[in-house]
């Protein structure tokens, strides 16, 4: 398991997590409505990041067990 890329997937979640309390905290006052946008903005960025650390877990993962096999077979040979 990498550890940056767990942290880069927990920090997404994080980020998701503050936008969607931006956007539950500011919409209903209509005179804060450009901090909803700004909510909804950091709600996109926090999923972005999340996707960013979740495909680098995915990979790291999928290469490892790559090189796995590959090491197996040239013990083989």
């Amino acid at each position: 398991m990498d550890t940056r890329s767990l942290i880069v997937f927990l920090l997404g979640i994080v980020v998701f997590a503050l936008g969607i309390w931006l956007l539950c905290y500011f919409w209903m006052d209509f005179v804060n409505i450009i901090k909803g946008i700004i909510g909804i903005i950091v709600i996109f960025m926090g999923i972005g990041i999340a996707f960013v650390g979740f495909i680098t877990l995915k990979a790291k993962a999928y290469l490892m067990q790559y090189k796995q096999g590959e090491d197996k077979e040239n013990k083989e040979e």
